[in-house]
């Protein structure tokens, strides 16, 4: 089971027309086991991303380490494709789905 915190989303005006998303996946197992880094190792193709209900391509996926204080812990950072129609602010409706190698199934989502 993943658990996924941090969730943002935003566009970086002046960049290509794209939607990025910043997003923490935590791993129980890992958790459990006691490592200090408990992201799971994620690849753009176990990533589906909608707003709106409408799929979207992950264009590029990357890794960030985020500093926690008395360490680093595994973040991620992707582009996505822009919706064709956006609504209003804070009504669109992100929702991401993701599966790791080891079939554990994580989702988040939020209003953007």
């Amino acid at each position: 089971m993943k658990k996924i915190y941090g969730l943002h989303c935003f566009t970086i005006k002046g960049a290509y027309p794209a939607l990025t998303v910043y997003f923490r996946p935590m791993s129980l197992i890992k958790y459990k086991i006691g490592e200090k880094d408990i992201a799971p190792v994620l690849t753009s193709d176990m990533i589906h991303v909608s707003v709106n209900g409408n799929a979207l391509k992950v264009y590029l996926l990357n890794k960030v380490k985020e500093f926690i204080g008395d360490g680093n812990i595994t973040a991620y950072l992707m582009q996505i494709s822009y919706p064709t129609e956006l609504l209003e602010k804070d009504r669109n409706f992100l929702h991401i789905h993701l599966i790791d190698e080891g079939r554990n199934i994580g989702e988040a989502s939020l209003y953007f």
